[in-house]
C-alpha cells in the first residue's frame, strides 16, 4: 500500500519516522533547489523509501498569475522537472499536484474546469508521468453536472487523487471515509485521503502532509 509524505520546503526526509508510520514515498517540494536527480536517486534507494516524489501547488504562483491560466503552472512544472531529473523516465520523479478551489479562475467554483485544463496542458508534455491530483475536503459537489472535466480528469490516468482529510483553516480533522465518498460518488476512483501528521490514526492510508506535523505530533 502507498503511504507518502509531503517533506517540509528544504528538509530531508526523516526515514525513522517514515518506517514507523509505513510511509513508502517521500514527496519533496520541487522549489527546492538542492534538488538534483541524484539526490532523489539517493533517497530513492534509503530503506524504507520504494519511489520518490516532488508536490507543487498551483497557488505559488511562481512565475505568472496561475489562477487565470493553468497551462502555465503546467509548462512551468514540466520545465522545472526538466532541470531536477532531465533523463530518469516517468517513475522518477512521481509528482503530487495540489489545485485548490480558492485559487481557481476568480474563486467561482471552477475547480473543475481548471484541473481539465492543467492536465489537458501537463498529459501534452507529460503524457506518461506518474501523478497525483491533491484536493481540498468535501468539495465533490463542484463537479456535479460537469461530465466533460470529469471525463477530462479520468482521461489523465492519474495513479491517485488525494482529499484532504482536514480543515486547512484550522487543520481540524474531516472524516477520511467521507472525504473520500465525496469525491468517488462523481465518478473517480483511486480515490484516497490525505492526512495532517498531527491526526494519524492506526490503519491510515493515503498520504501525510506534513512530514514537519508528524514529527511535531512525535510520530
Amino acid at each position: 500500500m502507498l503511504r507518502s509524505v509531503w517533506v517540509d520546503h528544504g528538509d530531508n526526509p526523516e526515514p525513522v519516522s517514515s518506517g514507523k508510520n509505513g510511509i513508502t514515498r517521500p514527496l519533496f517540494d520541487i522549489r527546492d533547489e538542492s534538488l538534483t536527480t541524484n539526490k532523489l536517486l539517493t533517497w530513492r534507494d534509503h530503506s524504507p523509501y520504494t519511489s520518490i516524489g516532488v508536490y507543487a501547488c498551483a497557488n505559488w504562483n511562481v512565475d505568472k498569475d496561475w489562477s487565470q491560466n493553468p497551462a502555465a503552472f503546467a509548462i512551468w512544472l514540466d520545465r522545472r522537472i526538466s532541470a531536477i531529473a532531465p533523463n530518469t523516465g516517468s517513475r522518477l520523479p512521481c509528482v503530487a499536484v495540489n489545485i485548490e478551489d480558492g485559487w481557481t479562475y476568480n474563486y467561482n467554483g471552477r475547480l473543475p474546469t481548471y484541473c481539465a485544463d492543467f492536465f489537458k496542458e501537463w498529459r501534452n508534455r507529460r503524457p506518461t508521468r506518474i501523478t497525483t491530483l491533491v484536493l481540498d475536503g468535501f468539495q465533490g459537489g463542484y463537479w456535479d453536472k460537469r461530465p466533460a472535466d470529469v471525463q477530462a480528469i479520468k482521461d489523465a490516468d492519474l495513479e491517485e487523487i488525494q482529499v484532504e482529510a482536514f480543515n486547512g483553516s484550522d487543520m481540524s480533522r474531516f472524516d477520511s471515509d467521507g472525504v473520500v465518498y465525496d469525491v468517488e460518488s462523481r465518478g473517480f476512483s483511486n480515490v484516497v485521503p490525505i492526512h495532517s501528521g498531527k491526526q494519524l490514526a492506526p490503519g491510515w492510508f493515503g498520504g501525510v502532509f506534513t512530514q514537519g506535523s508528524l514529527l511535531g505530533a512525535g510520530t
